[in-house]
């Protein structure tokens, strides 16, 4: 569900979407001052403003969805790979000019571009950046042979940085670096 209230919680509107399995608001973020981005992870076909989205053989599916301030849906875009794919979107922002970054986890093969990503070891982190028209921009994917990574959190400075918190244990690689965590995060 979608809502959207006052500063006195009052409900202004709401909007349910989805299905009864596997559905859940992952993360959300405004840009250009009321429009919404929202990024969920579903793993059955749902029904976005009589617009059926599908979702092929209960794969887990990453969606990203533009909505204005009166909830209305305007487009989306779908994210996915081959029956054992596993997405789990956890963190959304929109820079200055609406490009969208988001991150979380993924195991399996994914296609966030036009070349897939393979999610080795257990699950490792992705950190996509798509522009206001929702196409990819550039992908980027840990790997690991052993242990995993979740991209956490996002966060924009007043230059348009992007940084990114990630959960790490194991042995991953990132960017060329090789980062070797205990259970307990420690190095």
């Amino acid at each position: 569900m979608l809502a959207r209230f006052n500063s006195n919680l009052e409900t202004i509107n709401a909007y349910s979407y989805g299905t009864v399995d596997y559905d859940y608001g992952c993360s959300i973020s405004i840009a250009d001052g009321n429009q919404l981005i929202v990024v969920d992870g579903l793993n059955k076909a749902f029904d976005l403003h009589g617009v059926t989205v599908p979702i092929a053989d209960n794969r887990s599916t990453l969606v990203v969805m533009k909505f204005n301030s009166t909830l209305s849906s305007s487009s989306f875009k779908e994210f996915s790979g081959n029956a054992d794919t596993y997405l789990n979107p956890t963190e959304v922002v929109v820079d200055n000019n609406y490009n969208i970054y988001m991150t979380g986890q993924f195991s399996g093969k994914v296609y966030f571009g036009d070349e897939p990503k393979y999610g080795t070891g257990d699950f490792q982190t992705f950190l996509v950046k798509l522009n206001s028209s929702l196409e990819t921009q550039w992908d980027l994917t840990s790997s690991g042979s052993s242990g995993g990574s979740t991209g956490e959190q996002l966060a924009l400075d007043e230059n348009q940085n992007l940084y990114l918190i990630a959960r790490i244990e194991g042995m991953v690689d990132w960017l060329g670096d090789s980062y070797n965590f205990g259970t307990d995060g420690n190095i």
